[in-house]
């Protein structure tokens, strides 16, 4: 009844100032459409990456992300999904269709390069080895492999029991590698001749009794055997002879929470990420979480070395680091997630919660500007719905799975209420 009566009076208001106008003090800055990331990215060093997204719109940035300036426009062709570079000007991307794109001069120029010809399954995954050496995998167990740089590629003539090979691809050199499919039932395969053989494993039997599903969901690689494996219930398997056996590390949940992606450093130090970042910097043994100041998905994670890295989450969120993830920086100046929530503890602070994250956002100029929104101070990874103050100290943030939190002091800190739902 109280906010009927709220929203009465605030379109009674309207009403009679119409000509009053509003003015944009935020609003999402990243380019693609509000809500989606890019499909993939790879950064070169700490300055030099790209981003590719439907259509072949490819973006990049010498800035450590700062800026980012699209150097090919959509063309209202074939999506592309995954890109790789082997030096500062060689780089791959692969696409629907078939589609396999080559640049030489650093992402300026772009020449498709797949036998269309031969080969129109839809590609989801590469792993380049070198400028000349890359693999491609994708829809109905496609697997390619061009030696000389795209200039002719070979199909493997293994049927991987039919499965789309879409959950990832990654070699440690010309010879070790593996691929995997997302299908639930743990499908994976390694060879160690260059995919002239391949070898099923099943991986679904190192997952713990009682979880609900075994998709992965991302594979990595590094040194000349080790290769990690990530998907749901946070399942990370890490494998030191090139994929044959594993051993399960780090910490699972029988909650329906997942890692999408995994990002491999070295031997010793890899990130895995989904519904939450985590990193090791012993090979397993132990596991950190990395809090970002977001609870969005992770569509990107990517380190050029252990301690310069970036990501990508959903909505426009981008952060880099510089020191192996335990301090972060935003690098796109305003992120583009709903805010469901508003809170007016006295006239001149507005308090705002996000969807998706947790995240809070704080002005206390009336609205005029905003602090970064960031999920630091809710401790929330979820929804949140809701935001509402009694006072000028104490209020409330409600959200998603029964999220309900307290602040006695203005928003500076919340506390976690207990309660049924």
């Amino acid at each position: 009844m109280k906010k009927l009566l709220l929203l009465t009076m605030v379109l009674s208001i309207f009403a009679l100032s119409f000509a009053q106008d509003w003015e944009v003090v935020k609003e999402g800055t990243m380019e693609y459409t509000p809500g989606e990331g890019p499909n993939a990215g790879s950064f070169f060093d700490a300055n030099t990456g790209w981003l590719v997204n439907d259509e072949g719109r490819v973006q990049k940035t010498t800035d450590g992300g700062l800026n980012w300036s699209t150097i090919r426009e959509p063309d209202g062709g074939e999506d592309w999904v995954d890109v790789e570079f082997a030096t500062a000007n060689i780089g791959y991307a692969c696409a629907n269709d078939g589609y396999i794109f080559k640049t030489t001069d650093g992402g300026v120029n772009w020449t498709m390069v797949g036998d269309t010809a031969n080969y129109t399954d839809d590609l989801k995954d590469l792993s380049v080895v070198s400028a000349d050496v890359v693999y491609f995998a994708g829809k109905n167990s496609t697997l390619l492999k061009t030696s000389d740089g795209g200039a002719s590629f070979t199909k493997s003539a293994f049927d991987f029991a039919g499965e789309d090979l879409d959950g990832g691809i990654a070699f440690c050199d010309e010879n070790v590698g593996v691929v995997i499919s997302d299908a639930n039932g743990g499908y994976s395969w390694y060879t160690a001749n260059g995919g002239t053989d391949w070898t099923y494993v099943d991986v679904s039997t190192y997952f713990p009794p009682g979880t609900a599903s075994t998709r992965i969901y991302d594979v990595g690689a590094a040194g000349t055997q080790t290769i990690i494996i990530t998907g749901y219930h946070y399942v990370t398997l890490l494998s030191n002879d090139g994929g044959q056996t594993y051993t399960r590390v780090g910490e699972f949940t029988y909650d329906m929470k997942r890692n999408y992606v995994v990002d491999v450093v070295d031997e010793n130090t890899f990130f895995v990420a989904g519904d939450y970042l985590a990193r090791t910097t012993d090979g397993g043994t132990s596991f950190d979480t990395l809090a970002t100041g977001s609870g969005q998905n992770y569509v990107i994670v990517d380190f050029t070395d252990a301690n310069n890295g970036f990501v990508a989450q959903s909505y426009g969120v981008w952060r880099q680091t510089s020191d192996g993830g335990n301090t972060w920086t935003e690098i796109i100046d305003w992120p583009s997630f709903s805010f469901w929530g508003i809170g007016l503890p006295d006239e001149n602070k507005v308090i705002l919660t996000g969807w998706g994250g947790g995240e809070m956002s704080i002005s206390e100029d009336g609205g005029n500007t905003f602090s970064y929104p960031n999920n630091l101070v809710t401790k929330s990874l979820g929804n949140l719905y809701e935001c509402e103050f009694i006072d000028a100290n104490n209020g409330f943030i409600g959200g998603g799975s029964g999220t309900l939190r307290k602040t006695i002091d203005g928003g500076v800190t919340f506390d976690q209420i207990d309660n049924p739902m």
